[in-house]
């Protein structure tokens, strides 16, 4: 198991993701990251937390994201019905207006129109 983590250390340290600029000559040599260093880490805790549960604390942060994101993106398009069918509403008012105008136009027609 240690020497599958330290693979992908190497992979993330060539990709230059990890500790750049330090160091890692140790880690780059073959052997060197045992089993017991990986379950040393799963066990450490910070601030009396485990590993385990600020691992499921991250995902749960990354799923709040997501629905947070997905929340947006629904109000956005909910805002951007608002505005059409706001548009549509004050569309239909103009149309009204203007056949109140020609109604009240063709009424003033025949009222002057002669006998």
């Amino acid at each position: 198991m240690g020497e599958v983590v330290r693979q992908v250390l190497v992979d993330l340290i060539n990709e230059e993701l990890i500790f750049s600029g330090l160091d890692t000559k140790n880690v780059m040599e073959r052997g060197r990251f045992f089993t017991k260093y990986v379950s040393e880490i799963e066990s450490d805790q910070v601030l009396g937390v485990s590993h385990n549960t600020m691992l499921h604390l991250a995902m749960t942060t990354l799923q709040v994201r997501k629905d947070t994101s997905a929340v947006r993106t629904t109000v956005t398009d909910l805002g951007k019905l608002c505005v059409l069918l706001l548009d549509c509403f004050v569309l239909a008012e103009l149309a009204m207006l203007a056949l109140v105008n020609v109604l009240r136009h063709q009424t003033l027609s025949l009222s002057t129109a002669d006998p």
